[in-house]
């Protein structure tokens, strides 16, 4: 992105991001409990032992904690691990050391290596010492499962946005809109890092995530380097505005789910949602 900036690592990430994400989520607390809890606290006491008593009989049908599972939770703390510890600078990062500044080791990389695990490792204990009649046994994963369980729509939704990026890029496109937003070659860095902010927080209610980022991110990349500073000066900030899309159902789908699930008006969720999304 620009001569002397850094490749953004899952630890740079999760260290620009981690302190802002930790206000967000207290400051929603805040406002659902005002909005919400607060003045809805009359519930019934019988109500309260309904709800504890349903969670609690919910609790005991989840059984007792399987091979299985305790092998899927380790697999997904190694996968943040090894994400995490790729190249965090403080210290040798193990891509480092395995393939020094080559740079040919990603964070997908560690995704497609416990994938595989997956599909590796058996699915019950026993199986590592009991003798079995075939040399076939259950393990994590099967294909039959991820045929057809896998959300193929997302992974193509996030495919096609990132192709989409790319012809954007390549294109010239992006290079026309950054002329067209020229005139934010004469404010200050940070002054056109908010204005992009906000244009972006209000362009992703109306659409999603991916599609927003896949539009405005190359625009923003060819208009910070028009205007001489690193591109991660802005993307990162636009980026984060872009998360926040909390207003409309169609802006991200699990607004869309919410929506669906309590059958609430757009209006109300509009209403309720807009200091949230945009305080």
């Amino acid at each position: 992105l620009y001569p002397t900036s850094k490749d953004l690592t899952f630890a740079k990430w999760f260290a620009y991001a981690a302190p802002g994400m930790l206000l967000c989520t207290l400051a929603a607390w805040i406002f659902l409990y005002v909005v919400f809890i607060r003045q809805n606290n009359k519930v019934l006491d019988d109500s309260k032992d309904k709800v504890r008593s349903l969670i609690q009989t919910k609790y005991r049908e989840l059984g007792s904690f399987t091979f299985k599972e305790a092998a899927v939770t380790v697999l997904f703390v190694l996968l943040v691990l090894l994400w995490f510890f790729r190249q965090p600078e403080i210290i040798t990062g193990w891509a480092d050391a395995i393939d020094g500044s080559k740079g040919t080791i990603k964070d997908a990389t560690p995704a497609i290596l416990i994938s595989v695990l997956f599909f590796i490792i058996p699915a019950n204990l026993s199986q590592f010492y009991e003798e079995r009649e075939s040399k076939k046994f259950e393990t994590l994963l099967d294909w039959k499962t991820v045929h057809q369980k896998m959300p193929w729509g997302v992974i193509l939704l996030l495919g096609g946005g990132f192709a989409m990026a790319e012809g954007i890029d390549k294109s010239g496109l992006s290079a026309w809109f950054g002329e067209q937003l020229s005139s934010f070659s004469t404010i200050s860095p940070r002054g056109a890092m908010v204005a992009l902010t906000v244009i972006a927080a209000v362009i992703t209610e109306v659409m999603s995530n991916v599609a927003c980022a896949t539009v405005i991110l190359p625009v923003v990349n060819t208009l910070a380097l028009n205007m001489g500073v690193n591109p991660l000066l802005l993307m990162m900030p636009v980026t984060i505005g872009i998360s926040f899309a909390f207003m409309f159902p169609v802006a991200t789908p699990p607004n869309a789910i919410v929506f669906e699930a309590l059958g609430i008006k757009t209006f109300e969720m509009t209403s309720y949602l807009i200091t949230l999304s945009k305080g």
